[in-house]
């Protein structure tokens, strides 16, 4: 190792808060703070202490779920309740564990499971729901809610369009929510487009181009604060910018999907 990179390994640890978690062994390595061969195990230990925390908290949180559940069950009928699939409910368990920290995810874990327990519900839960939700982030998951209330939402791509009539692809997926943009931070909005990519990915939304939102005034995106600074940002400033409308929908998986982990139960 360079002496850069000794640097680097040193800077990057000062970065990181050490708890007392590590046995005698590598306390001593700690010891020598100018040594880089005991900077790097202080490094790791540090990095993996969240995970450390979760095996510890993991029963806590399994308790915790418990009474999760029991708020959702509240007013079922005893006798409609059963034990879920294990091909549901131990994986259910297995992530809902390390959840917990978001809300968004903890939510839709929870509300998969308690539509597992109820004899009635329980032929609507599709064991790719868990996989689903294992791929999505909390911002993920907050987006998806949006469907709870639109299944469909304006969108467009967004073009330059050159004085010599070539066009270049600037943008893509740009979309409004209507009257839900206040649900999302300005930092938030900076990464929907991630989100929305990944949840084409998954089958649960689909970019419909063919068909697009025919009482939405689409001039309306040239107010949204992304389109502003494309305009700023052009590779030609005698270009302008096209829009091409289109819509963002639910798929029938989608439907299926959000029937089980948003409901109510």
């Amino acid at each position: 190792m360079d002496e850069m990179q000794k640097e680097i390994v040193k800077e990057a640890v000062k970065q990181i808060p050490i708890k007392e978690i590590y046995d005698d062994g590598v306390k001593t390595s700690m010891k020598a703070a100018g040594d880089v061969v005991g900077l790097l195990p202080r490094a790791i230990n540090a990095a993996l202490e969240p995970l450390h925390k979760w095996v510890l908290q993991k029963e806590y949180n399994i308790d915790e779920t418990k009474k999760i559940l029991q708020n959702k069950l509240n007013g079922i009928d005893p006798d409609l309740i059963t034990p879920p699939d294990s091909y549901i409910g131990v994986p259910v368990l297995q992530a809902i564990s390390y959840s917990m920290d978001s809300d968004e995810l903890r939510d839709m874990y929870a509300n998969l499971l308690a539509s597992s327990m109820i004899s009635e519900t329980k032929h609507f839960v599709h064991p790719s729901f868990v996989e689903i939700i294992k791929q999505l982030s909390p911002l993920d998951a907050k987006l998806l809610n949006l469907f709870r209330y639109n299944e469909t939402y304006p969108l467009c791509d967004i073009q330059e369009v050159h004085t010599n009539g070539k066009l270049t692809p600037c943008y893509h997926s740009l979309f409004d929510f209507k009257d839900k943009n206040d649900a999302f931070t300005s930092k938030e909005h900076l990464y929907l487009t991630a989100s929305l990519d990944n949840l084409i990915r998954l089958g649960v939304v689909l970019k419909n181009k063919e068909i697009f939102e025919s009482n939405y005034d689409y001039t309306a995106f040239e107010n949204n604060f992304m389109y502003l600074g494309l305009v700023k940002i052009k590779n030609d400033p005698q270009s302008k910018l096209r829009k091409i409308p289109a819509r963002i929908e639910l798929t029938l998986f989608g439907k299926e999907l959000c029937r089980v982990i948003f409901k109510q139960v």
